[in-house]
């Protein structure tokens, strides 16, 4: 396979990684919007590793799906993860103008904000994923001339294992507050692998750590409006595992304080235009957490 510039395509990150592919598409088209969110010039770079036509065709409904109405609902979703990137961006800097200097990104898939925000000094930023997809990500990089503008460390671990223990043999320091940010992993996993993803989150974050996540709102489990974006990640070899109601009361278990909203709350939408009361858009959490 070659991509539209020539080049021979990688092979892709598979099983949760793929969403990471479709992620970095989702930043190419929102760089492209004259009133863009956000600019992550290096999107293209993943889009191109595995030939951005085949991205394109994989990322946008199918034909029966369009046929049933739901491309409004696509173009929903589209805006939906460019709030909620914009969203994490802005929570990390925030975090980093309090004065926090550590950094963490669970599962940070291709994710570039180690390269594209703008960092004060001296923070440490760490992304935990599979093995396999960071390394797709560091050749994707290679020849771009990607400069993170922060000190990045990208660690390979399993989250469903013993995951702090891999951190922890890094220079990560555990008595430091530090800023989490869990962004598209938590309706991946089970109730329980959760449960213990925030935990071992925890026994890490010292008061004055903060933490960011999203997660689906129950119904997208079961809703008909929901069925083309869950026949999209079966033929992907992927399904949603878990959702949660209560957001706030969930972080609270975990020794946490938070607020939460939905994702597609106009208040929040940075002046986009998102029909909350439509039918067929999807419903998750946006939250943020601290301890004092």
């Amino acid at each position: 396979m070659a991509t539209d510039r020539g080049r021979s395509a990688m092979d892709p990150p598979t099983g949760i990684g793929r969403t990471a592919i479709f992620m970095a598409y989702v930043r190419l088209l929102e760089s492209r919007r004259p009133d863009r969110l956000f600019d992550d010039s290096l999107a293209e770079a993943f889009t191109d590793a595995v030939g951005f036509g085949d991205t394109a065709a994989a990322a946008s409904p199918s034909e029966p799906a369009r046929e049933e109405g739901t491309q409004t609902a696509w173009l929903e979703t589209i805006d939906q993860l460019a709030i909620r990137t914009r969203f994490f961006d802005d929570y990390l800097l925030d975090a980093v103008l309090g004065g926090i200097r550590q950094v963490v990104i669970v599962a940070a898939g291709l994710d570039t904000r180690a390269y594209r925000l703008p960092w004060p000094e001296r923070v440490r930023l760490f992304e935990l994923d599979l093995p396999e997809v960071l390394d797709f990500k560091e050749k994707a990089l290679a020849g771009r001339n990607a400069i993170p503008s922060c000190d990045r460390t990208a660690v390979p671990v399993d989250l469903t294992a013993d995951w702090p223990a891999t951190l922890a043999a890094t220079d990560f320091a555990p008595a430091t507050p530090t800023a989490w940010l869990a962004e598209g992993i938590f309706p991946y996993l089970s109730e329980a692998e959760n449960d213990a993803l925030l935990d071992g989150i925890g026994r890490l974050s010292p008061p004055g750590s903060r933490l960011a996540a999203e997660h689906l709102a129950s119904h997208m489990l079961h809703s008909s409006s929901a069925r083309w974006a869950r026949d999209g990640l079966a033929s992907l070899g992927l399904t949603w595992k878990s959702a949660v109601d209560d957001p706030e009361a969930w972080m609270g278990h975990h020794g946490w304080h938070s607020r939460s909203h939905l994702g597609s709350d106009p208040q929040s939408g940075y002046g986009r235009r998102l029909p909350s009361e439509s039918a067929d858009a999807p419903r998750g959490w946006l939250i943020r957490a601290w301890r004092d």
